[in-house]
């Protein structure tokens, strides 16, 4: 792709392009901020820790991601809550990150969710449509 000013703009004038974010961009900051969750999640570990990120393809034809860390966990009882705004378990944390992260999943046709891990950590997944779904205005 070439780059350029159009031929109407002035070559001392710059051009600013605003483009509009896709899925994908919108799963990359979803996946991105999963994986820093999981890297904090596990900073304060005495023993290293692990991060594990997954990709399928779902039975439903659906891309399903998973990441797993070896930190600190969910409490089961607290699973559901954590997806709740304002609910963190971050000393400078909002709160926010796991409720837009849902929406913006959900936004695109997909869903979000964790649960324990049988050892250390959590397991946070999603499921994002391949093909566009009808409610999307992209």
């Amino acid at each position: 792709m070439k780059m350029g000013n159009p031929p109407s703009t002035p070559k001392n004038q710059s051009r600013h392009v605003l483009r509009r974010k896709t899925s994908f961009d919108h799963g990359l900051d979803r996946l991105m901020n999963l994986m820093l969750n999981g890297v904090e999640a596990m900073k304060d570990m005495t023993a290293p820790g692990t991060l594990t990120i997954m990709s399928r393809r779902s039975e439903n034809g659906e891309l399903a991601v998973s990441i797993l860390d070896t930190g600190v966990g969910v409490p089961p009882e607290q699973i559901d809550q954590i997806f709740s705004a304002f609910i963190t378990s971050k000393p400078q944390g909002t709160g926010m990150g796991l409720p837009i992260s849902r929406s913006i999943i959900e936004s695109h046709g997909g869903r979000l969710w964790a649960t324990p891990n049988t050892g250390p950590g959590a397991t946070f997944q999603f499921v994002l449509p391949i093909e566009p779904s009808a409610h999307q205005t992209e």
